[in-house]
């Protein structure tokens, strides 16, 4: 008789291989758990994570294409987002620290639980500069880590006549930022801490190396030449977050409770 007959019994073609096929594995069963059951079908959004964004280190030879509503800034910004959450969505200005109040407590108001976000600040020295959190901030006390996470620099503050300078996360994903409610936007230890303490809202740092890797020209600060990199005021401070479709599930809109990575 042929092999396949003999070797494969009757059995296996009834009703216990569908059930065995149709039940999730463990790592589903724990998505599940955490998130909810996926959504089938065509699902708004399921392209963009088809592509598994955010999973890997930032490119920094592949660059965003625009997307339509952008607005100046948004569409400076918009090449740096390659290969993240927030490639293809609109982006909305959700914290804009002369609008809204230069304090953690307005900062975490309007940025908490929005999914991932790109923040860029302007300094005394004229660069513009800031970071990609792909998980965003929920206020809740977390280090969250990821390998996606960037740090960006215009050290002159020519926006509109060069691209950004762009910097990898370095030394796995762990404390990509710090995510504390009594705190401003910060990634990693030192990369680029803006904390807002009382007093010092407009005070930031930054020390490249350990965790965020180093200028081209091993600067080890994303700041202008003429700014203090232990004590940099800053003049402006903005926070972009995606325009999720209706009915699509934010990422991170809330604690991780636990994480691989």
């Amino acid at each position: 008789p042929p092999l396949h007959s003999a070797s494969r019994p009757a059995a296996r073609t009834h009703g216990p291989t569908c059930v065995e096929q149709n039940e999730p594995d463990m790592a589903e069963k724990l998505f599940t758990f955490f998130f909810g059951a996926p959504e089938s079908g065509d699902v708004a959004g399921l392209a963009r994570t088809a592509q598994a964004p955010d999973t890997y280190l930032a490119t920094k030879t592949e660059f965003a294409a625009p997307v339509e509503g952008d607005g100046r800034e948004e569409a400076l910004l918009r090449p740096l987002l390659k290969n993240t959450n927030l490639e293809f969505l609109r982006l909305r200005l959700a914290y804009a620290a002369d609008r809204d109040g230069w304090s953690a407590e307005a900062f975490h108001a309007q940025v908490d639980k929005q999914g991932p976000c790109i923040v860029i600040c302007k300094t005394v020295g004229g660069a513009y500069c800031g970071g990609y959190a792909p998980k965003g901030f929920a206020g809740y006390g977390e280090y969250r880590g990821s390998i996606a996470a960037f740090l960006f620099t215009w050290p002159d503050g020519e926006m509109s006549k060069k691209m950004a300078v762009k910097l990898q996360k370095m030394g796995g994903a762990g404390l990509a930022t710090i995510d504390e409610p009594e705190t401003g936007p910060r990634f990693g230890a030192d990369g680029l801490i803006i904390a807002m303490d009382p007093g010092n809202e407009r005070i930031a740092r930054s020390k490249l190396g350990p965790y965020y890797e180093r200028m081209p020209d091993g600067g080890s600060s994303v700041f202008a030449a003429s700014d203090d990199p232990r004590r940099c005021t800053i003049t402006e401070l903005r926070t972009y977050v995606g325009v999720w479709p209706e009915g699509e599930r934010i990422p991170y809109d809330g604690a991780i409770p636990f994480a691989i990575e």
